[in-house]
């Protein structure tokens, strides 16, 4: 899975820098926080979810004045 998203990061004619969405609709993609420890279904939902919404600094559109592009994950 970190693989794959860190392929897609340098492909700017396929994948978008970040998709946007205001912090409630994520909260609710992820789902209510449990007080039990979670199995790795939801672990490894919750991580493609955290994905999917990254703003993909590795990206080469990425410009931010402290850095750019250096970071596969952020």
């Amino acid at each position: 899975m970190i693989m794959k998203h860190y392929d897609e990061c340098g492909r700017p004619k396929t994948t978008k820098m970040n998709k946007f969405a205001f912090p409630p609709e994520i909260i609710d993609k992820l789902g209510p926080i449990a007080n039990e420890p979670a199995n790795m279904e939801e672990l490894t939902k919750s991580f493609e979810t955290i994905f999917e919404y990254s703003v993909k600094t590795m990206h080469p559109f990425f410009i931010d004045k402290l850095y750019s592009g250096s970071d596969p994950i952020g």
